[in-house]
């Protein structure tokens, strides 16, 4: 290149400086020219007038600099004619066999647009991390490729790592091993797509221990779609799953305690008027289906055609009346059988004090009814066992002997007529030892006694 060719450097797309070994500037282009005001000879006297005071120096020692080592970059400002400052990138390239000989050019390239975006981007995350930093929660940034930038103090504060240290959480432990694999994927997934992220999984606290943790993640994109940064939230859980464990087991023991007692449990809502079955796997199998929900959609048509109507009143009474749901009734099986139903309800309120929903149980009570009706079907046939017996009763002697005619009848019979009441003991003694044949011949003989003397 040769540089002394006037027109190929006011080609140039820049400002363009020729400067001599020594550090004087020897020419310009025209652009320099119309930006600064400055003709040839003002550059020759002090082209770095037009430099900002405050780079003023850097940008003597950077020409200087050039000369001896390698091209330099640097950015400074210039004053316009305007007397307005722009920010340009300088590029120094010495260039040792030239025609006046040891020449470097100076290149100043406008950036004031992109350095002004760069502050801006500057100050922005500046303002972005302390506001991060503020949040009581826990906050952290990571690149597009995943990398940890930045984490904000209470997270720092609470695993207890430094920043450097969490940029490899992945692998140090930080998640707990059953929980690497799932995180992993998640989390490579999430950096494919570019869609949010969510997990819950345990992280090693500054004390050592895992604690369960909520991660969501979202990416912020630019202009064109492009993921620029990952934003992402991390929520203690862990009392909340301690929580959730608790009534996890508490489900499973009444869950167990209901399938052995055959009992379900179901719930009406009043707004959708649906119904609501969760039933234990015995009571399933006793009415023929397989889950909650098959058997609330034909539950209404199970129950006897007979007991219908009066179920059904009796529900829309109770709802009406906002009083508790009880009543047994038949139920009609696929296969032909008929089971005895029980179900009890109570109404259920919101925070306003109005009525949503009824929620109560459902149990089998064939065995007992079938039970309490066979008892009552004794109870009946005892009754007139009993009144077709009393007549003989009257005839009977010995029990004409034992009624007498009176409540002081005993008192007027002779005394060898009279109940040994005293010597009742004695006989007792006596009875035992004769065995069952003497006691056999004992009862004859008291009964022809009653016979001569009713």
């Amino acid at each position: 290149m040769v540089v002394a060719d006037e027109r190929l450097v006011d080609a140039l797309p820049a400002l363009v400086l020729v400067a001599s070994g020594e550090g004087r500037v020897r020419s310009c282009n025209r652009r320099w020219t119309d930006y600064t005001g400055m003709s040839v000879e003002a550059v020759r006297d002090g082209w770095t007038e037009a430099v900002h005071v405050d780079d003023r120096s850097r940008v003597v020692e950077l020409v200087r600099r050039a000369f001896v080592s390698s091209s330099v970059d640097a950015e400074l400002r210039l004053q316009s004619t305007a007397g307005e400052w722009r920010w340009f990138a300088l590029r120094i390239a010495p260039y040792a066999a030239t025609p006046f000989g040891s020449d470097a050019v100076l290149l100043f390239f406008d950036v004031h647009a992109s350095h002004e975006r760069e502050q801006l981007l500057s100050a922005s995350e500046r303002d972005a991390r302390l506001l991060i930093n503020s949040i009581p929660g826990l906050v952290a940034t990571m690149r597009p490729d995943g990398e940890v930038e930045f984490v904000n103090e209470p997270l720092l504060e609470r695993l207890g790592q430094s920043l450097e240290q969490l940029k490899t959480w992945g692998s140090n432990g930080t998640i707990h091993p059953d929980d690497v694999e799932t995180v992993g994927e998640a989390w490579t997934r999430a950096l494919a797509s570019g869609g949010p992220y969510d997990i819950e999984h345990r992280i090693r606290c500054a004390d050592g221990q895992f604690r369960w943790f909520q991660v969501r993640g979202r990416a912020e994109r630019d202009p064109k779609g492009n993921v620029i940064r990952w934003y992402n939230v991390i929520s203690d859980i862990n009392t909340q799953k301690s929580t959730e464990e608790r009534l996890r087991r508490s489900e499973a023991r009444l869950s167990q305690a209901l399938n052995a007692a055959r009992i379900g449990t179901w719930s009406f809502d009043l707004a959708s008027h649906t119904l609501s079955i969760s039933s234990a796997e015995k009571v399933l199998q006793t009415f023929g289906v397989t889950s909650g929900g098959e058997l609330a959609a034909g539950m209404l048509q199970m129950i006897h055609p007979d007991d219908r109507d009066r179920v059904r009143s009796e529900f829309e009474r109770c709802v009406r009346e906002s009083v508790r749901f009880q009543l047994e009734y038949r139920i009609a099986l696929p296969d032909g059988s008929i089971r005895h139903h029980r179900s009890s309800g109570s109404p259920l309120y919101d925070e306003r004090g109005s009525m949503v929903e009824f929620i109560g149980t459902g149990v089998d009570v064939t065995e007992q009814t079938v039970a309490r009706r066979a008892l009552e079907d004794a109870v009946t046939a005892l009754g007139a066992s009993e009144r077709e017996l009393k007549p003989h009763h009257r005839d009977d002697p010995g029990l004409r002997f034992l009624r007498g005619t009176g409540r002081d009848d005993h008192l007027r019979q002779p005394a060898f007529a009279r109940p040994p009441w005293g010597d009742a003991r004695a006989s007792d003694h006596r009875l035992a030892r004769a065995g069952p044949r003497g006691r056999a011949r004992r009862h004859l003989a008291n009964m022809g006694a009653g016979s001569r003397f009713g």
